[in-house]
């Protein structure tokens, strides 16, 4: 689950104000594994982008109309 960056700034603010990382974490009802991450890297790391694809999209085309084997539900009918 992804936490909003509010939430895990006021879960970091707690701790750096004197509670223990294990009290917040029971509090909030969240993992105290999280808790301690956030504590240890406390900026989220944003998304990453894909890798391309290795096949370009116009050969995936060529390749998906080109098959010729039947799937189960075509055998079935």
């Amino acid at each position: 689950m992804t936490y909003c960056r509010q939430f895990r700034q006021k879960i970091l603010n707690d701790i750096a104000n004197g509670e223990t990382w294990r009290a917040v974490a029971k509090r909030y009802k969240i993992s105290k594994f999280t808790v301690y991450s956030w504590i240890k890297n406390p900026h989220p790391k944003g998304f990453t982008e894909r890798k391309p694809s290795k096949i370009d999209d116009e050969a995936l085309l060529i390749v998906q109309s080109s098959k010729t084997q039947p799937n189960p539900k075509q055998i079935k009918e």
